[in-house]
Formats: structure tokens, sequence, C-alpha cells
């Protein structure tokens, strides 16, 4: 993706995100600006010059300014979108549908850059600019990590399929790929951009938010299947993750499909 790296932003502008309804079909008119769109959670298809561009947990989309398009829900879900102005030299009028490794570290830096962009300081606006470079640097490097994403792969599969157990670890990831712990670290920072301790916490935090959006979860049942022994530890997990308790998160959110 060389073209993201000739990219000069000159402002960050809106960031939110996006809930969308299966069968919805919605429309973009000259959009005012550049931005890129991830997905926390479903599926979107976007519909541009005759193309289709598909947007899910690992497909980032860039949208480009001044163009019109279509976008078609597939599946209910949560879309992130970080939009950015560049200076007039910076001409991209396609849509790129990017595969990424993983969302995590991308949501991870978009919640942040979310708190950010409220305060409009100059050392806020810094922050946000580094974050959103970064971004940015990291999708463009895309599909240039394929060794290296494929040592990882037994790892992920490990991963996606014991996330419910307590004693998930760097050790036992890095068995699964068959390298040392201290290289299987490095080397999922390096791939995508997060540690793996950070990378299985924000999975369970995300899956707990699923399952507390659903009908009366019970908060230990919740817990065990996010690979907590604790209810405490969970709950002190989850406050500093979306700043609810489990409870309090039910009480909001129950029933929405958040």
């Amino acid at each position: 993706m060389n073209f993201l790296n000739q990219v000069t932003v000159t402002d960050i502008g809106e960031v939110f995100a996006v809930p969308v309804s299966k069968g919805h079909i919605r429309k973009m008119i000259n959009r005012k600006c550049y931005g890129i769109s991830f997905c926390e959670s479903g599926k979107i298809i976007y519909h541009h010059n005759g193309k289709e561009f598909l947007s899910d947990r690992n497909h980032a989309v860039f949208l480009p300014q001044g163009e019109s398009y279509q976008l078609l829900d597939r599946e209910n879900g949560l879309f992130p979108v970080i939009n950015f102005f560049c200076t007039p030299e910076f001409c991209h009028r396609e849509i790129v549908s990017i595969e990424i490794p993983s969302v995590e570290g991308f949501l991870r830096d978009y919640d942040t850059l979310s708190r950010l962009i409220l305060f409009r300081g100059d050392e806020s606006r810094a922050k946000a600019m580094a974050i959103l470079y970064d971004i940015l640097g990291r999708l463009a490097a895309c599909g240039s990590e394929s060794r290296e994403r494929h040592l990882l792969e037994p790892a992920i599969a490990y991963l996606e399929e014991h996330l419910a157990d307590p004693e998930l670890s760097n050790l036992v990831l890095a068995q699964q790929a068959h390298i040392s712990e201290a290289y299987f670290r490095r080397l999922f920072q390096a791939v995508y951009g997060i540690s793996p301790g950070r990378y299985i916490q924000d999975i369970r935090m995300r899956r707990a938010r699923e399952l507390l959006s659903g009908s009366s979860p019970a908060v230990s049942a919740v817990a065990e299947q996010c690979g907590f022994s604790s209810v405490y530890h969970f709950s002190r997990a989850f406050r500093q993750f979306t700043g609810y308790s489990p409870t309090e998160y039910h009480r909001r959110y129950g029933g929405m499909g958040v």
C-alpha cells in the first residue's frame, strides 16, 4: 500500500464508531475528507466505480475524499472510523480494502486517538497525529510481513480456540509456533502492533462486552467464558477497559447487541 506512504496529514477530523444493521443500504455522496474504517464486529460491502470492497475484522478500508459510494451492511456490527485531511498534493480516488493480520492493535490505537481528539491542545494534537501516522505506516506495511505472519498462524489459531483458558500464556503460544518465548513476543509485537498479553486481554474484553450486551448473562459465566478464574479480576479488567462494571454495562447496553 505504497500510496499511504505519500500521505501528508494536515488535520484530524471526526473520530467515531458507526453501528450498522444487517440489510441496511447507505449512500455517501461527495465524501468531505479521507478516512480509515476498521471493523470491531460485523461486515460491510462497499460499492464504488463498479467494484466491491470488503470491510470486516481482517480488512481495513481506505475511504477517498470527494468520492461517492454505496454501503451494504451484511452483518450487524460496529465500525470505528478516523477522518482526516491531507495536503492538495495527495490525491487517491479509489476505495482500498486492506488485509490486516489483526484489528486489535488498530482498535486500541483508535480508542487512544478518540480520547486525545477530545482535547484540542497542542500536546494532544501532536500525540494524535503521531498515532495516526503510525496507523497509516502499519497499514502501508501490510502484505510485506507474510513470512512472519505465517510463523504466528498456529499460535493465533490456538489462541482463538482456547480464549477461555485462564492458563493461556506467551509460553504456551510460543510453543504452538515452535519458537522461543522471547522471539514470539518480539515477532508478535512487530506483526500485530500490540503485545501478545494486551492482544489477548483486548479480545477477551470485547468478547465480554458482546456477551453483556445480550440478555441477562451471569457475570460469573461471562468471566469464565472470557478466561478469568476470578470474578473480581474480571470486573476490575472490564472496568479499566470500558469505564463500567460488568453489571453497569449490562444495565446500560443489555439487549442492544452492541
